[in-house]
C-alpha cells in the first residue's frame, strides 16, 4: 500500500513537471521563438483593445453589472442558508435526544 502511494505521488509529480515544461515554452523549438521575437520587433503600431462602438461599451458594462449583482445575490442566499442552519442547530432539531 505505501509503495502505491509513493508511485502515484511520483507519477503525479512527473505529469505536473511535464505539463509545466510544455506550457512554459521550453518545448518550443528555438526557430519559433526567434520568429515570434522578430514579429514583435516588426510591429511598430501599438494596438489598444477597446470596444468598437458605444453599443459594445455599454454591453461590457451591463455584463459586468450582471456579474456583480449575481455575486451579491449568491452571497445573500449563502448568508440566509447559514442563518437557517444556525437556527436549526439552536433548536437541536437533529439531536439524538428527543423530548
Amino acid at each position: 500500500m505505501p509503495s502505491q502511494k509513493i508511485f502515484l505521488s511520483i507519477l503525479v509529480g512527473l505529469i505536473c513537471v511535464g505539463l509545466s515544461l510544455c506550457v512554459s515554452g521550453w518545448a518550443q523549438p528555438p526557430q519559433q521563438q526567434e520568429e515570434i521575437q522578430a514579429a514583435k520587433d516588426d510591429a511598430s503600431e501599438e494596438i489598444k483593445p477597446a470596444p468598437k462602438d458605444i453599443k459594445e461599451a455599454i454591453g461590457i458594462y451591463v455584463f459586468l453589472g450582471w456579474i456583480w449583482i449575481s455575486i451579491f445575490v449568491l452571497i445573500y442566499i449563502l448568508c440566509q442558508k447559514i442563518k437557517e442552519a444556525d437556527r436549526i442547530y439552536r433548536l437541536k432539531f437533529f439531536s439524538s435526544v428527543k423530548k
